[in-house]
């Protein structure tokens, strides 16, 4: 099993054995960034060395932990809309948030 824990300037990638209600632990990496991470992998090198290093763990499963600062919370109320309109409300909404371009 492949764990992988996204903080706010680190990625840390953990390989163990479950069995039962037990972890064994048999290697790790971090990764740590000067930016944030939305900013690390959004240049094409960096996600692709990400994307590598991941791919070298070798693993069927993967469990994903997120740092509380890192998940996005929010609550919308939107009119009644179609689904097109819908989906752009909540684009406009997340790009807000998360301060993204429109790339």
């Amino acid at each position: 099993m492949l764990i992988i824990e996204i903080r706010d300037n680190a990625l840390s990638l953990i390989r163990a054995e479950s069995r039962l209600n037990a972890y064994s632990f048999k290697e790790s990496k971090v990764i740590e960034f000067d930016e944030s991470w939305k900013s690390f992998i959004s240049r094409p090198e960096q996600a692709l060395s990400l994307t590598q290093t991941i791919h070298s763990f070798q693993e069927d499963k993967v469990l994903l932990c997120m740092n509380t600062s890192s998940v996005i919370y929010r609550d919308m109320i939107v009119p009644k809309a179609s689904p097109r309109y819908l989906d752009s409300m909540i684009r406009h909404e997340l790009k807000s948030a998360l301060n993204l371009s429109n790339e």
